[in-house]
């Protein structure tokens, strides 16, 4: 219970690191980086580092910032003409609709959302 804890208290002193000074929270990504041993630095679960909290409220963020310049309209659409975009997107579409032909679902889906 205090792992699940100091990850909610992680991930909401993330985002408001992130809001206040941005400059900060890619510095202290940086820093996170290079503790990935798995060992020494897990919490709750195996996989999840204090580095994939901080990117989650990097994601968080950056949902927020998009609903926030976009509403829920579809302005964002115009924005896919772009070949790096589109070609991204169609990526990470190939890997999910790949998903049901693994052998491993569970680590084919982590590695996906990863």
């Amino acid at each position: 219970m205090i792992e699940i804890a100091l990850l909610i208290l992680l991930l909401v002193l993330s985002l408001i690191l992130i809001r206040l000074n941005f400059l900060s929270s890619v510095f202290l990504a940086l820093v996170l980086s290079t503790f990935i041993h798995k060992e020494l630095f897990s919490i709750y679960v195996w996989d999840m580092m204090p580095i994939r909290v901080l990117l989650l409220a990097f994601l968080l963020n950056s949902s927020f910032e998009f609903l926030k310049y976009n509403g829920f309209g579809f302005k964002f659409l115009n924005d896919l003409k772009d070949p790096f975009l589109l070609l991204i997107s169609l990526f990470i579409l190939s890997k999910f609709l790949s998903l049901p032909f693994s052998k491993d679902y569970e680590s084919s889906f982590f590695l996906a959302i990863f």
